[in-house]
C-alpha cells in the first residue's frame, strides 16, 4: 500500500499548548527508556516553565484503514532554544516517560524477601512515581536479599528486571504512558494486530512495502553453564543448557559463568539458566528494516514476505523502532526484529561491585535492648547499614568465624547494638557477610587503658562478666580466668598442672573431690590442714607410715573400734574393751608414781620363770581366799612377815 499524503506530527504540552512538529526523532527499544526528541516553532514559551510538563506526541493523520497511528507520552526532560536555518525561533524538547526520572536519582538501600516487582514499586514510590501504571508479567519469587549501593535508580531497576528475564516497554496498545513488564519466556501480549510487510522486489496490495530489509546472523556459543555456591546445602550447584547451532562448527565455544548469588534463594534455577541462554541467543539473528508504517509497537508481531529470499521471509517480533521525518512531514520507521522463535531476553547488565568493608549495626526485636542476643537458628544476625537513609531496611547476615567446622569451632555472634564489619563475597552487593566487629563510643573495649598490656575476652549479658584476660606487663605477666557464675572443666584423658611456686585456692562454700581410682599426693616438705571439723570415711584400710606420728587434741582423743575404745584426756587414759591383752616380747612395765591398781573378777599373774612383786609395802588381799602355791614357795621379809586370817594354815 502506498502512502496517500504526508503524516502530520503534533505535540501537546500539559493539555494546554499544541504545536505542529517541525522535526522529530522517536526511539524505542526493549528494556530501555524511550527517547522522543521534537522541534517546534515558538518564541514565547519560557524554557524553564516547560521542564517536567507532561506531553503527548501524536501521528495525527490516520492514513491506513488497518493501522492506527502511534501516540507517545512523557514529560519534558530538557529544553533547548534554537534558531532554525530560516531564522525562525524554535524549541527542541527531549521528552521521555516519567520512568526516566529514576536516572536522576541514586540510592543505597536493602531489599529483603522482595520480588523484582516489589523492588520496582518501592523505587517508584521513593521517587514519587506511584501513579505510573505498571502492567504485564508479575514475578512471584522473592529474593533473599538485594542491595542497591550508590547505584542510579534507573540502572538498578533495569538490572534487577533483566536478571529475572523481564523486559519492559511503554504503551500497551491503549495507553501510551503504561509501563508494560514482560517475561520473555512467554509470548508477547498483543498491543496491535500483526504487521505484514513485503520487500521492494515483491508487490503485494495486502502488505506495506519495506524499502530496505537486512538480515544478519552471527556465531554464538553452543553451551551456557552457570555455577554457584549454595549455602543452604554447603555445596556448589550448577545448571547447564546446550544451544543448537545452525552453523556446523568443529569448535565448541561455551560460556561458563560463576554467579556468587543466584535467583532465587542461592540456587541456580531453571528460569535463570534459560534467561542466560536466551541472552546469549539474542544477537544471533537480527532483521533490520525501513518502512513508513505509522503504528509500530515494541513486542508486536511482524510477518515478512520476501521474493526469493526464504531466509528473510518469516515471523518476527519487533524489538526496536526509530521514527524520523522524510520528505517534509512524512515519517519513516526503521525497525529491528528477531525471529518469533527466539526469546527477546534483555542483556544481563553489569552489577556494580562493592569494594572495601562496610560498617553496620546489629538490631533486634521490638523488645530487644543493647547487648541482647538476637540471631536465628543458623547463627545469622539482623543488620542495618549506616548508609540506609530510611533506617527501616534490614538484612539477615551470616557471620564469619576464625574457626568453623561441623558442630565445632569458634562462635562469637554479634549482639544487638554491636557495630560490625561487612564484606561482600566477590564484590557482589547481594552477597554480604559479617567479617568482624569494632568498638565505638558506646561500646568500649574491656581492657582499655593507655599503652595497655592487657588483652583477652570478656563476655557479658547482665551483671557479672565471663572473662579470659592476658597481661604481658614485664614482671607481672598474667593469665586470668573469671566465671560470672559457674565454671565447668571436662578433660577426656589426662590433665597436667605444673606450678613452679605457690598456689592459693579460696572456696567460698563447699569443695567436693571425687576420684574414681587412686589419689596420690606427694609433698616434699609439710602438709598443714586447718578445719573446724574433719571427717574421713574410708571403706577399707588406711595406712600411715612415718618416723614420728603425733596426734594432738586440746580436750580429748578417742580411738574406737566397735565396742572397744581408748580415750585420752588431759587427766588420763581410759581403755574400755571386752578383752585386753598386753604382751611384751622381753619386758612389760606397768609403773605409777602414785598407786597402781589391777582389779577384776579374776586376776592371774603368771610367769614362766619368776614373778616378783616388790614395794615398800605390798598387800595381797582377797575378800574370800588368797592362795599362794608353788613347787617351792619362798616368803621372805627382811623386817617382819605378818600373816593374818580367820584360819591360818601352814603345812
Amino acid at each position: 500500500m502506498a502512502r496517500q499524503e504526508p503524516i502530520l506530527v503534533q505535540l501537546n504540552i500539559d493539555g494546554k499548548i499544541a504545536y505542529d512538529v517541525a522535526e522529530f526523532q522517536i526511539e524505542e527499544t526493549l528494556s530501555e527508556v524511550p527517547d522522543y526528541r521534537v522541534t517546534v516553532l515558538d518564541q514565547v514559551a519560557s524554557v524553564s516553565a516547560l521542564l517536567g510538563k507532561p506531553c503527548q506526541i501524536k501521528f495525527v493523520k490516520d492514513v491506513y484503514a488497518d493501522a492506527k497511528p502511534r501516540e507517545f507520552a512523557g514529560i519534558v526532560m530538557s529544553v533547548e532554544r534554537v534558531v532554525t536555518r530560516d531564522g525562525s525561533p524554535a524549541l527542541t524538547l527531549t521528552i521521555r516517560p516519567p520512568l526516566a526520572v529514576l536516572g536522576l536519582s541514586s540510592c543505597s538501600a536493602v531489599y529483603e524477601k522482595k520480588t523484582a516487582l516489589d523492588i520496582l514499586k518501592l523505587v517508584l514510590e521513593r521517587n514519587n512515581l506511584k501513579k505510573l501504571k505498571v502492567t504485564g508479567s508479575k514475578p512471584t519469587v522473592a529474593r533473599d536479599v538485594v542491595i542497591q549501593y550508590n547505584e542510579n535508580d534507573l540502572d538498578f531497576v533495569r538490572r534487577i528486571l533483566a536478571e529475572e528475564g523481564l523486559t519492559f516497554y511503554f504503551h500497551d496498545g491503549s495507553s501510551a504512558d503504561t509501563l508494560v513488564l514482560h517475561d520473555t519466556q512467554k509470548p508477547f501480549p498483543t498491543s496491535a494486530k500483526a504487521i505484514k510487510l513485503t520487500d521492494s522486489e515483491l508487490s503485494d496490495v495486502e502488505r506495506m512495502e519495506a524499502s530496505a530489509l537486512t538480515l544478519r546472523q552471527r556465531l554464538r556459543p553452543n553451551k551456557v553453564e552457570l555455577l554457584t555456591y549454595d549455602p543452604e546445602k554447603a555445596d556448589k550447584a550448577n545448571a547447564a543448557e546446550t544451544l543448537s547451532l545452525d552453523a556446523k562448527l568443529s569448535e565448541k565455544p561455551a560460556v561458563l559463568e560463576y554467579r556468587p548469588v543466584t535467583v532465587p534463594n542461592g540456587k541456580v534455577s531453571g528460569t535463570e539458566i534459560s534467561v542466560a541462554a536466551d541472552a546469549t541467543r539474542r544477537d544471533e539473528y537480527g532483521l533490520t528494516g525501513v518502512c513508513e508504517h505509522p503504528g509500530m509497537y515494541l513486542g508486536q508481531a511482524l510477518n515478512i514476505n520476501s521474493n526469493g529470499h526464504s531466509d528473510i521471509s518469516g515471523d518476527y517480533i519487533i524489538v526496536a523502532i526509530r521514527y524520523t521525518p522524510v520528505r517534509g512531514n512524512a515519517l519513516q520507521c526503521q525497525f529491528d526484529a528477531i525471529p518469533k522463535t527466539h526469546n527477546a531476553a534483555p542483556a544481563r547488565l553489569p552489577k556494580p561491585q562493592i569494594v572495601g568493608v562496610h560498617n553496620a549495626i546489629v538490631i533486634g526485636g521490638s523488645n530487644s535492648k543493647a547487648g541482647d542476643p538476637y540471631c536465628d537458628a543458623e547463627g545469622r544476625v539482623h543488620v542495618r547499614f549506616f548508609w540506609d537513609k530510611e533506617g527501616e531496611n534490614t538484612v539477615w547476615l551470616r557471620v564469619s568465624e576464625p574457626y568453623a567446622g561441623k558442630g565445632y569451632g569458634a562462635q562469637f555472634i554479634p549482639r544487638v547494638g554491636h557495630e560490625v564489619l561487612v564484606s561482600f563475597l566477590h564484590g557482589d552487593p547481594d552477597a554480604p557477610i559479617i567479617t568482624g566487629q569494632i568498638y565505638n563510643a558506646k561500646n568500649k573495649p574491656p581492657f582499655i587503658e593507655k599503652n595497655t598490656t592487657r588483652s583477652g575476652i570478656r563476655s557479658k549479658l547482665a551483671g557479672e562478666a565471663n572473662e579470659w584476660e592476658f597481661d604481658d606487663k614485664k614482671g607481672s605477666e598474667l593469665i586470668a580466668v573469671r566465671a560470672a557464675k559457674d565454671y565447668n572443666l571436662a578433660v577426656n584423658n589426662d590433665a597436667t598442672r605444673d606450678i613452679k611456686k605457690n598456689e592459693t585456692s579460696t572456696i567460698g562454700e563447699t569443695c567436693k573431690l571425687e576420684v574414681k581410682k587412686d589419689f596420690v599426693t606427694k609433698v616434699s616438705d609439710s602438709i598443714k590442714i586447718t578445719a573446724k571439723d574433719r571427717t574421713s570415711d574410708i571403706e577399707k584400710d588406711e595406712k600411715v607410715t612415718a618416723k614420728t606420728i603425733t596426734l594432738q587434741a586440746d580436750t580429748k582423743l578417742v580411738l574406737k573400734v566397735g565396742a572397744s575404745s581408748i580415750e585420752l584426756t588431759s587427766s588420763g587414759i581410759k581403755i574400755s574393751t571386752t578383752s585386753l591383752s598386753a604382751e611384751g616380747k622381753s619386758k612389760v612395765d606397768l609403773k605409777s608414781s602414785g598407786a597402781l591398781s589391777i582389779k577384776g573378777m579374776k586376776v592371774d599373774a603368771k610367769a614362766d620363770t619368776a614373778l616378783g612383786l616388790q614395794g615398800l609395802q605390798v598387800s595381797l588381799k582377797a575378800s574370800a581366799m588368797l592362795q599362794a602355791q608353788g613347787a617351792i614357795c619362798d616368803v621372805k621379809g627382811s623386817g617382819m612377815i605378818k600373816m593374818q586370817g580367820g584360819i591360818c594354815m601352814i603345812n
